[in-house]
């Protein structure tokens, strides 16, 4: 899959994705919607760190200046 976010996207996603694991990692308690919050921010975290969103690729959006990096392309041929 040809990488899909943008620059300002990643970092974004980074971070909000890294304040999501502090809060929920640091509350008292580790309950369902902290255990949620804990997935969520690794999506954002995993999504930042390899520019791709397949939710983003589903709905057709592309923020990246150029899909240059391919995971679908077929190097033994």
């Amino acid at each position: 899959m040809k990488r899909n976010l943008g620059l300002f996207e990643r970092v974004f996603r980074a971070l909000l994705g890294a304040t999501a694991l502090v809060l929920a990692l640091g509350s008292p308690s580790l309950g369902l919607s902290e255990a949620i919050v804990v997935v969520l921010g690794v999506f954002l975290l995993l999504n930042a760190l390899t520019g791709r969103c397949y939710l983003w690729k589903l709905l057709g959006l592309n923020s990246a200046k150029d899909g240059s990096c391919s995971l679908d392309d077929n190097y033994g041929s």
